[in-house]
């Protein structure tokens, strides 16, 4: 690493020390740079798009290079050979980032340190943390930002058999323990060995439908953060970097997560071109948008409009968040349609109701997030990013993706409320049979005090002669008058079991009796001060 590079990422380090002491909200990256120790041992990886946008270039010259590698060292030797790309933009790719890479492209491009926080940030989505690291900027501010980040959730279909994304795998699908699932927590962490921002998963245990195996399934948040910016005021390149999540992956011991399934949005083989084979989905974000973006700056003009806006490059990002949002809705979808269908076809008990609320509220509180971050992403292609980005007014095809694009997450924003809204309705259905529920088990309740009180009552009679004729003398067990217990006892006996059974046709005989006499009502009264009440009073004086 050359002094010039040291001595850049030296001060970007300690300026970000400088703004945790005096600014809210940097206190995780300081945290992540200058305090904490990296134990990850999976190193980042890197992969570096250098799009040749050179009118000039010769026509058997390729438009678009990739280089790979992995660690800090080669990243040290190849940023300073950047001056020398005028003409080029490039794209940096960069997986589970490490406080090195931070100081290395900070110090090196001048990168906002708010642009970093906000990846490293790994706070709860639903629980509230320190509050000063939760204060975002001002509409105002975050305009010209020359950043911004991609929030979706990615589903991970869970087993205990590794599944390896490429069939020519020499190890083959790998046996492993069952997952281990904590019912108390509604989250799993993955294995921080292999990443350095472990972000909680969420579980999604679909209900079973008949002789179907439950499936279980990881919401798994995904953060990917985005920086764009000019080399120089007399270069017409620019420098971007994509900072991905690392693959999610569970402790040793728990299990395995298989890759992520969506419908790929990458264009199909046909009879004109069969050469596409590789249509995804991929087994990490980052091998999808290497394979995206070299199909999208494929072209001369496709690179032309890049580099004149910037927003361009971002369509097969925004595209993969819109493919894994259409998943996680359909599986929402499908537990809201097994809890309709088993409310149809089957008798429930109370237990089983309170649990399909349970599991609705779950759904409720996800929902209502997703709809938030979906709105978020859709803000972002109204507004073709943030103004500090270069950008092309007049380019056609720009505008016509950037409203495409804006397009999919109205309809995604429709599909999830419309999913909201039913699950609304069943959550409305199932409080009415719980309700319901409760007013059987009260009635059934009463129904059991009323024999037992049937039974008390019967015994009342026999109780109350027994005690009477507790009296010693001729009327004790024996003598010549005890048969009076039992005639006495039998006679109180029916009278009250009578008594009991008439009870509701007394009532009723004597409500008819009440209404008819309230009908005819008393005798009309003179009114006072009126004729026939002096005459009245006349006939009573003589």
């Amino acid at each position: 690493m050359s002094n010039s590079l040291f001595q850049s990422s030296q001060d970007y380090c300690a300026l970000i020390r400088r703004l945790n002491d005096t600014s809210p909200g940097y206190k995780g990256l300081d945290d992540f740079v200058n305090i904490k120790k990296d134990t990850c041992q999976s190193a980042p990886k890197f992969t570096i798009l250098i799009a040749n946008t050179n009118e000039s270039q010769e026509s058997g010259q390729s438009g678009i290079n990739r280089r790979d590698f992995e660690g800090t060292t080669k990243l040290a030797e190849y940023l300073p050979h950047l001056q020398d790309q005028n003409e080029t933009c490039n794209i940096f790719l960069v997986e589970n980032v490490c406080p090195d890479t931070i100081a290395l492209l900070g110090g090196v491009f001048d990168i906002n340190p708010q642009f970093f926080a906000d990846h490293v940030k790994n706070g709860d989505w639903f629980k509230d943390g320190n509050l000063m690291d939760l204060l975002p900027a001002l509409p105002s501010s975050q305009k010209w930002h020359d950043f911004l980040q991609v929030r979706f959730v990615q589903s991970l279909a869970i087993s205990n058999k590794s599944l390896s994304v490429n069939p020519a795998s020499k190890y083959g699908p790998q046996a492993g323990p069952d997952v281990t699932q904590d019912p108390s927590l509604d989250y799993l962490v993955p294995d921080e060995s292999v990443t350095r921002l472990p972000r909680k998963a969420g579980k999604l245990n679909l209900l079973e439908r008949g002789d179907e195996r439950s499936e279980f399934l990881l919401c798994t948040k995904q953060n990917i953060a985005v920086w764009f910016g000019k080399r120089s005021s007399q270069s017409k390149g620019w420098n971007a970097i994509f900072l991905i999540d690392a693959p999610f992956k569970l402790p040793p011991g728990t299990g395995f997560c298989g890759p992520p399934v969506y419908r790929s949005f990458m264009r199909r083989p046909t009879l004109a071109d069969p050469s596409i084979d590789d249509i995804g989905p991929h087994a990490t974000n980052r091998e999808a948008l290497i394979r995206h973006l070299k199909e999208r700056l494929s072209t001369d003009s496709h690179r032309r409009i890049a580099r004149s806006d910037c927003f361009f490059v971002l369509g097969d990002l925004y595209q993969l968040a819109a493919s894994n949002w259409i998943v996680i809705n359909e599986y929402v979808n499908r537990d809201i349609t097994t809890i309709e269908y088993k409310l149809e076809r089957e008798e429930h008990e109370f237990r089983d109701l309170e649990a399909y609320l349970k599991e609705l509220f779950i759904h409720r509180r996800r929902v209502t997030l997703y709809i938030e971050l979906i709105d978020e992403t859709k803000e972002q292609c109204v507004k073709r990013g943030p103004q500090a980005w270069p950008r092309d007014p007049t380019s056609l095809l720009g505008a016509e993706q950037a409203r495409d694009w804006e397009d999919d997450f109205a309809n995604l924003h429709a599909w999830f409320h419309a999913t909201s809204q039913r699950i609304e309705k069943i959550i409305r259905l199932l409080t009415a049979l719980v309700e319901i529920g409760e007013g059987k088990q009260s009635l059934v309740e009463n129904h059991g005090i009323a024999r037992l009180s049937l039974l008390a009552m019967v015994f009342l009679p026999f109780s109350s002669v027994a005690t009477i004729l507790g009296i010693q003398g001729s009327f004790a067990p024996g003598e010549g008058k005890f048969w009076l217990f039992w005639v006495v006892g039998i006679t109180l006996t029916t009278f009250v079991v009578g008594i009991f059974l008439l009870y509701d046709r007394i009532v009723q005989r004597l409500k008819v009796q009440f209404s008819i006499a309230a009908k005819i009502g008393p005798k009309r009264m003179r009114n006072p001060g009126t004729q026939d009440h002096e005459k009245g009073l006349w006939d009573s004086n003589s």
